[in-house]
């Protein structure tokens, strides 16, 4: 295990994370862009959750078999499914083919962030593991805090958007460089999770576990949440005339940048489980009061608010440290985590 926490293979993995993001956060805007090419209003909330449901369905079962050994060729091939994807939004302007352009999509990036994932942890030394992760995040949260400002800078990306997203495929593409110049590592930790192997049965149990579903069920809810804000807000911020509502997102992120940064020795003081049931109410009454806010300034203010439920109910700390069994072997990954 090396000692440095700043080796290249290290590097490469949060750049290559930090564009994938970054691609992620150009659909801020894809309510808007379903609505121009006249796609029922009805189905807007499947065709935007069908990527999620993929990844939902495929990472658990993809990740207890996933290691250092193999993880390269997943990081690969969901690179290879996430740009395919990108590139066929050109020609996906009916609901069938934009379903299937989204389940693609999500299978790719689910299959990318497992694999990549399981092969960080082998670059990482045990005594730096906190900050580690901590800039883990940031590579995961930074793309979300900038991009939808952006976008709301740009206009009307409508006319444009899948040009937005052939040049995110070939930033994909070029990304994958640095995943081909990994060195595999040759840890005995590396060593002991290449010979490890999970089976169904395993996943099973973990299922079966209270603990386990309490995390999985409380990190769904959490996620579910976020994502309809994250993909309906703009729609909304221009029904109540607010130009720029990606700053909502810059206000959010922030906080829970700075949630990570700065407020991690403060949250291993307090009971997690009942943490974690403070920062869901403190959401549930934000989800509550944000459809009913008309002022630009409660607006961004709620958005601080959101952006402390988030930031410390999806912290690491508050979860597997607290509900996660000895074994347990599912992983599921969304962004922005």
């Amino acid at each position: 295990m090396p000692e440095r926490l700043f080796t290249r293979e290290f590097l490469f993995l949060n750049s290559v994370l930090f564009i994938a993001c970054t691609v992620m956060a150009v659909f801020f805007q894809l309510h808007l862009y379903l609505r121009s090419l006249g796609i029922n209003p009805e189905w807007f909330g499947f065709v935007i959750g069908a990527d999620a449901m993929a990844g939902l369905c495929l990472q658990p079962i993809l990740s207890p078999y996933l290691h250092s050994g193999n993880a390269r060729k997943w990081m690969l091939t969901g690179i290879g499914g996430f740009v395919v994807a990108l590139l066929f939004y050109k020609t996906a302007l009916t609901l069938p083919s934009l379903i299937v352009v989204r389940v693609i999509q999500g299978s790719g990036f689910g299959f990318f962030i497992a694999a990549l994932m399981a092969t960080v942890v082998d670059y990482i030394p045990p005594q730096k593991s906190g900050q580690a992760f901590g800039l883990i995040s940031l590579s995961r949260l930074i793309p979300f805090a900038l991009m939808p400002p952006i976008l709301d800078a740009l206009g009307n990306t409508n006319a444009y958007f899948a040009r937005i997203l052939q040049y995110g495929a070939l930033c994909m593409i070029l990304s994958a460089g640095f995943v081909v110049f990994l060195k595999t590592p040759t840890t005995g930790r590396a060593a002991d999770a290449r010979q490890r192997r999970y089976s169904l049965d395993d996943l099973g149990q973990n299922l079966r576990n209270r603990r386990a579903m309490v995390m999985l069920i409380v990190t769904l809810l959490l996620y579910s949440g976020y994502t309809t804000t994250f993909f309906f807000l703009k729609g909304y911020g221009i029904r109540i005339g607010i130009g720029n509502a990606g700053f909502f997102f810059a206000i959010a992120t922030g906080v829970m940048i700075a949630v990570r940064l700065l407020g991690g020795h403060l949250l291993d003081r307090f009971d997690k489980p009942f943490l974690t049931m403070w920062c869901m109410a403190e959401l549930a009454i934000c989800y509550v009061c944000l459809p009913h806010i008309l002022h630009v300034s409660l607006f961004y203010g709620v958005a601080a608010a959101f952006g402390l439920g988030w930031g410390v109910a999806s912290s690491p700390r508050a979860y597997f440290r607290c509900f996660s069994p000895p074994g347990f072997v599912v992983s599921i990954s969304t962004c922005p985590s």
